[in-house]
This record gives C-alpha cells, structure tokens and sequence, in this order.
C-alpha cells in the first residue's frame, strides 16, 4: 500500500478528473443533435474510461454525472443529457380557453334549469 492510498491525496485529483471526463463527454452529446436524448450508461462509462485510461465503477460515474449538472436524469441504464426534453412532455401551445363564454354558458344551464 502506497502512503498516498492511505492519505487521500491523489483520490481529489481523480475525482476532478473523472468530473472533467464526464462533463467533457457529456458536453459532446449535448452538443451532436443527432444523438438520441437516451445514452446508454454502459456507453457512456466507456467513453469516460477512454478519456482517463483507468477503469470506473458505475455508481462513482453516476454520482460524477449528478454532480456535473449536465444531465437531467441517470440510471444505471440510461443517462438524459441536460437540454434533452423526454419524448411524453407536450411541448404543444396551450389551449386558450374563453372563460366569458364558459361563464356564459354555465349560466344559462342554471336558468334553463331553474324554469
């Protein structure tokens, strides 16, 4: 065991690391707008273990993908780049609804109901 190990101080300077390769990767699939709003964890853990040429355990990555605030979700299966929007949000314009006429129709029910 290296005195290193047991005092910590190459664990700060792998954890900016590992947050620099994540957010770097994810920055790459933020900006390809051909990419799927899901990647793949598994994908992802691979790129970032290219960028930094050590291997990397899949919660530590999730956890480095929480911290860079360039996602909107992580799994274990997918990862959500930030800016993504998910395919079941309506991202149609309101419906304008007329509440005159709602209150007008409303109270003519009530009339007609009370002759």
């Amino acid at each position: 065991m290296r005195i290193s190990e047991v005092t910590g101080s190459e664990i700060q300077g792998t954890a900016d690391e590992l947050l620099n390769a994540v957010k770097t990767v994810l920055g790459f699939y933020i900006a390809d707008d051909s990419n799927d709003a899901d990647i793949p964890t598994d994908e992802v853990k691979a790129d970032v273990e290219a960028q930094l040429g050590i291997p990397v355990n899949v919660d530590t990555l999730l956890k480095a993908v929480e911290q860079s605030g360039f996602a909107s979700s992580q799994s274990k299966s997918t990862i959500r780049a930030q800016g993504d929007l998910d395919q079941d949000i309506n991202t149609d314009a309101e419906q304008t609804v007329d509440i005159s006429k709602m209150a007008g129709n409303q109270a003519m029910k009530d009339i007609k109901a009370d002759l």
